[in-house]
């Protein structure tokens, strides 16, 4: 897990693709709602949802990167390492997930303009609320982990 407050550092880190780059440069919190595929390595899923204090779903992902980056709104991400929590879900290939559960104690706060990046493997829970549930508009940026 690692935050950066500048997402165009974060994706030349992760993934320098020109296509990506300039799609995050036009990203803004009044961006459509959806699905959009920037390469065969790389998509982008921009949302608008509501955060909720009841949240203790973790979900953790074998093939993809995700990099959360908060276009309005703050959430609160908590992360653990897998041995601390229980599978609820087996992971399913075809969605790249995994579900766990478990106790909620380390956290990252995100906030407008700030990206939190997992990396394969690293569950994590989004969309907890900082204080109150807010509506919150961002954007989960997927890239295709290489493999050695």
């Amino acid at each position: 897990m690692k935050k950066y407050n500048n997402i165009k550092e974060c994706i030349k880190e992760f993934y320098d693709n020109k296509k990506l780059f300039e799609f995050i440069s036009n990203l803004n919190f009044e961006t459509h709602k959806g699905r959009y595929d920037i390469d065969e390595n790389c998509f982008v899923n921009v949302i608008e949802t509501q955060t909720s204090a009841d949240s203790d779903v973790y979900e953790s992902h074998n093939d993809y990167i995700d990099i959360h980056y908060m276009l309005n709104g703050c959430e609160r991400l908590y992360y653990d390492v897998k041995k601390n929590l229980s599978i609820i879900r087996q992971y399913d290939n075809s969605s790249d997930c995994e579900l766990l559960k478990g106790k909620k104690e380390r956290y990252i706060d995100c906030f407008v303009n700030e990206a939190v990046v997992f990396d394969v493997f690293e569950p994590h829970l989004p969309l907890v609320a900082i204080k109150e549930s807010i509506k919150v508009n961002k954007a989960i940026i997927k890239i295709k982990k290489k493999r050695a």
